[in-house]
């Protein structure tokens, strides 16, 4: 029972320590991968997929606010005879929520550009087609970070994603992503 509560006491006397010491300010890097749910909508039908995307960022810590330039690519969802691959390019902000605990909650909004690539056709390839398509979406999510130093993050996350409506030959494709992810930012 002694041993128990050492161990209790010496845990409850590191958490301020550790809270204690203050985060550096300024430019970060920073990766993330996960699984993301495609939903894909077209003609009233639906269909889903789970792809495996990647992102890149380069950022801004500012106190409690974070803004970063992020690319994000994934892998081919596919349906059927049709398949989707989506490039992201935007800007992310984040609200770290404080909290005196090297574990802190966030929220996220983002805007950017995406290149979705698309291919449909009888067998794909043979008398189908292929299409790129760009426009606009947008995202929010929100997640927890762990602050194991000063200058490494590990963020746990989830995101929303709409990209909006794609025209394409063959009707009006609607698709969101419902993307969870573990990510990495060295702060520099």
């Amino acid at each position: 029972m002694k041993k128990i509560i050492l161990v209790l006491l010496a845990l409850l006397m590191t958490t301020p320590v550790l809270a204690a010491k203050p985060l550096r300010s300024g430019l970060y890097i920073g990766a993330k991968t996960g699984a993301m749910r495609v939903n894909m909508k077209r003609d009233g039908e639906k269909k889903d997929d789970v792809v495996f995307p990647f992102g890149l960022s380069l950022g801004m810590r500012i106190r409690h606010f974070r803004l970063e330039a992020e690319y994000t690519f994934s892998t081919k969802a596919k349906y059927e005879l049709y398949e989707q691959e989506t490039e992201t390019i935007g800007a992310q902000l984040y609200y770290d929520i404080p909290f005196k605990s090297p574990i802190r909650p966030f929220a996220n909004f983002g805007i950017g550009r995406h290149m979705t690539h698309i291919k449909e056709g009888k067998t794909l390839t043979r008398n189908g087609f292929k299409e790129k398509r760009k426009g606009w979406g947008y995202n929010v999510g929100g997640g927890v970070t762990w602050n194991i130093s000063n200058a490494v993050n590990i963020d746990l996350g989830y995101r929303y994603m709409d990209i909006g409506k794609i025209k394409t030959q063959n009707g009006t494709i609607k698709t969101q992503h419902h993307f969870v992810y573990i990510g990495w930012r060295y702060v520099f």
